[in-house]
């Protein structure tokens, strides 16, 4: 089994970043080759990512989660793989991540991609999208605060909320894209009529942003809120392309000729007519003669020698890119009229008693059950 361990410090609270961590079906956003994770339950797990140019898909399973320390899994299909992250404060708004992963290679390019740190350097680059993801959005996308441990959920610690970073928390603070949340709007032609209602305290203008204002007082004073979206430019990693290597062992038919020598023994019988010696009597007598025959056969020994090397490394550049985009501000143009303004006030009896005023620029007035007007 191969063991990585990073590290990484965040600029938001403990419990934000652990938060962030349980809603494991956001993991694709900020890591790289995880294209799904779907959450069967509570601690149940199902993934499917890229890796070694070869998708693949496992189950695992949560063991251990205590909320804004820990979450431990493990697979429980699949190549074998789990590991840790654990969470401890720095500050108030300062986190310190550290990621351990356990996983085995399987197959000849992931033993070469772990040999060269390609996982390592994939890991570091998590948690550093991680970081952007997090401190960009300033609030988590939702949040799991259960505990499990030993792979049993504790249900009595049970509770899930869903955040959003852009919100209204209360009556007066501005929200882009929310329409029709108004109790009270301001026309832009003709007569200036406005109606209160007793039921709402907010007000908006009826434009096609749909910016919410503040509440409208008793007095009919009205807060229009100047909202000013602010961009914030982040990063994350991309697959561009990649090198495929592929090796194997090939078997290739070879010829080489040797010469081997051989020996044969071969008897002939010659006739001979001379007079016979002492010698003659003697070689006669030499008894057994054994002569034997020897030859030459192949013999084939091998040796393996490295004849080159193939290496693979990636070069890093940095580039400065210019990222253009617009942010939306809200202008409020005030405009002083002629004439003289003036209105009465109002009281709640199951509706809004009657108020109305005139100037140079038109009529405003309001419905109710009695009704005063005052000219110039």
């Amino acid at each position: 089994m191969s063991n990585i361990e990073k590290s990484i410090e965040v600029n938001v609270p403990v419990n934000t970043a652990y938060n962030q961590w349980t809603q494991f079906e956001d993991f694709p956003h900020f890591m790289q080759g995880v294209e799904q994770v779907q959450q069967l339950d509570d601690k149940r797990l199902h993934w499917r990512a890229e890796i070694g140019f070869k998708d693949k898909e496992w189950d695992a399973e949560i063991v251990d989660q205590v909320p804004d320390q820990r979450v431990s899994w493990r697979s429980t299909s699949g190549a074998p793989n789990g590991g840790t992250v654990n969470f401890r404060p720095i500050d108030a708004n300062r986190t310190l991540v550290t990621l351990n992963i356990e996983y085995e290679p399987q197959g000849l390019l992931e033993s070469i991609g772990d040999s060269l740190g390609f996982v390592s350097r994939r890991v570091e680059g998590d948690l550093e999208r991680f970081k952007t993801f997090i401190e960009s959005r300033g609030a988590e996308t939702g949040s799991w605060r259960g505990e499990i441990h030993g792979g049993g959920v504790d249900s009595s610690s049970t509770s899930s909320t869903s955040t959003s970073n852009y919100s209204a928390a209360s009556a007066g603070t501005a929200d882009y894209g929310t329409t029709g949340v108004s109790s009270s709007s301001l026309g832009t032609s003709g007569s200036t009529t406005s109606s209160y209602e007793t039921s709402s305290a907010t007000s908006s203008i009826g434009t096609t942003t749909g910016v919410s204002t503040g509440a409208t007082t008793q007095s009919g004073e009205m807060s229009i809120p100047v909202v000013e979206e602010e961009i914030h430019v982040g990063k994350r990693e991309v697959e561009t392309g990649g090198v495929r290597v592929t090796a194997h062992v090939e078997e290739v038919p070879v010829q080489e000729q040797v010469n081997l020598r051989e020996e044969h023994v071969e008897v002939t019988r010659q006739p001979v007519n001379r007079p016979a010696s002492e010698s003659d009597f003697a070689a006669g007598n030499i008894g057994s003669v054994e002569i034997r025959e020897h030859a030459e056969e192949a013999v084939v020994s091998k040796e393996a020698r490295v004849v080159e090397e193939v290496q693979i490394h990636k070069e890093v550049a940095q580039r400065t890119e210019t990222v253009q985009d617009t942010v939306r501000r809200t202008d409020v143009d005030v405009e002083e009229t002629g004439g003289t303004m003036s209105s009465t006030g109002y009281t709640e009896t199951g509706r809004t008693s009657a108020s109305s005023s005139t100037s140079q620029g038109g009529t405003f007035s309001t419905d109710s059950d009695e009704t005063s007007r005052r000219t110039p």
